[in-house]
């Protein structure tokens, strides 16, 4: 299968039998850094990653299966070597594929009046379009954390998410936390959340008369 250029390429996955991400890219290791999948059964969380050197747990694609669809991102043009023949599937093949979000991971920290814990939800918002939710987990020797994937921009469900340099705020349960980032999907990103907190001043007002005394 030719991967033609760097960046995103989409793959149909030909192989008769499941096999591991890694097992089954043997032959390009080392020339790409993130596979994308899509579950479309999946309601709550579609998109499946994985990343060349990122946490397990941020990892949740674990195996390529026969007749589906795969963004690959490359860094530089090359053949993958595979035995078997092109085939379609209904859910999940290369002609259904939407394009591949941008995910985001990392711890999220204390603040004054605010701890989190794990069961908490995490949105993530590009203006006021809701782009990505995920539920906080404890990971073990790194804390409380998120992974999310944000959705890129696709003129229906998710009309006015991803694109390349907009800004993703993130909030959990409801609660602002920073800092934003910005969309890109060249990679997999470690951001680190804290709670953010909104200085409201007060409205001064005076009337005309006021002002008029004033003078």
């Amino acid at each position: 299968i030719p991967i033609y250029a760097s960046g995103w390429n989409l793959i149909s996955y030909p192989i008769p039998e499941t096999r591991p991400v890694v097992t089954a890219l043997q032959s390009i290791s080392g020339t790409y850094s993130i596979v994308y999948g899509y579950e479309a059964t999946d309601t709550a969380d579609p998109w499946k990653v994985y990343a060349v050197g990122e946490p397990e747990w941020v990892n949740d694609l674990d195996n390529l299966v026969f007749g589906r669809g795969y963004w690959i991102s490359a860094t530089q043009s090359i053949t993958l070597h595979l035995r078997g023949a092109d085939y379609d599937s209904a859910d999940g093949s290369a002609s259904a594929m939407p394009m591949v979000p941008t995910t985001y991971y990392g711890r999220v920290e204390s603040g004054a009046g605010f701890t989190p814990v794990a069961g908490m939800t995490l949105t993530a918002w590009i203006d006021d379009h809701l782009c990505g939710r995920a539920v906080l987990t404890d990971v073990a020797g790194y804390g409380v954390a998120y992974a999310v994937n944000v959705m890129a921009d696709d003129d229906g469900a998710y009309d006015g998410c991803g694109a390349t340099g907009r800004d993703v705020v993130f909030r959990v349960n409801g609660q602002m936390m920073g800092p934003s980032a910005s969309w890109n999907s060249d990679q997999v990103w470690e951001v680190v959340l804290e709670p953010q907190h909104v200085l409201h001043l007060p409205l001064l007002m005076r009337s005309y008369a006021d002002v008029v005394n004033l003078a």
